[in-house]
């Protein structure tokens, strides 16, 4: 995308918009190291957990760094309202992706799994911030409003005259009284990556070659 189409549009939304450049093919590792036996938990509840908790860091950081391409899109380019909506979709499943990856993580920890230093594999909340009371809050309470939106309309349980989706700001995303920062999602799903992270790629170490 050429951002210099609108260059103060580039500007503000990558201030309130970073990047997360992240390699977010984590299942396809995931997969290659089970297969060579190096990829844990060897339990299958555990294996269960670190599957499903792999997949949906993977898609939580596919789908953020869609919505901002997308967003992008709708900034510098045209201003077609289908970039827009395209990353409303993204950003929707970015939420429930984080949700869900945040609801694995929880219960991964309360395994006890640790490295082979004795390292716990999944620190404290307060080393962890995507693990405090108020980040989980946040993130449940945008992913409800969400979920039950189509319900809640239906029902005529929401204000007639409210605009019935989600809004994508120059640095956050607004939905009812629910507001999420880009920076603090994409702070989360960094912290997520690097548990994830550990659990999917595969190092190969060689030494040097014995002459005959």
């Amino acid at each position: 995308m050429d951002n210099q189409s609108n260059p103060e549009g580039a500007a503000k939304l990558g201030a309130g918009m970073p990047p997360l450049p992240l390699d977010a093919s984590l299942r396809s590792k995931r997969d290659l190291g089970i297969r060579l036996g190096v990829h844990g938990p060897r339990e299958p509840r555990g294996k269960q957990i670190a599957d499903g908790f792999v997949r949906l860091v993977d898609k939580t950081v596919l789908e953020y760094q869609a919505t901002r391409e997308r967003m992008f899109r709708y900034i510098c380019g045209d201003g077609y309202r289908l970039d827009y909506h395209r990353a409303e979709d993204h950003w929707e499943s970015c939420v429930q992706s984080l949700h869900r990856a945040v609801n694995y993580l929880i219960r991964l920890r309360g395994m006890g799994y640790r490295d082979a230093d004795g390292t716990p594999l999944v620190p404290r909340a307060r080393a962890m911030d995507v693990l405090s009371e108020s980040s989980i809050s946040r993130i449940k309470k945008f992913r409800d409003l969400l979920e039950h939106l189509d319900d809640d309309i239906i029902d005529q349980r929401f204000p007639p005259d409210a605009d019935p989706v989600h809004k994508l700001l120059w640095d956050r995303a607004v939905l009812g009284g629910a507001t999420l920062a880009y920076s603090d999602v994409a702070r989360w799903s960094t912290q997520l990556f690097n548990i994830a992270g550990p659990l999917s790629y595969v190092t190969m170490r060689t030494g040097p070659v014995e002459p005959d």
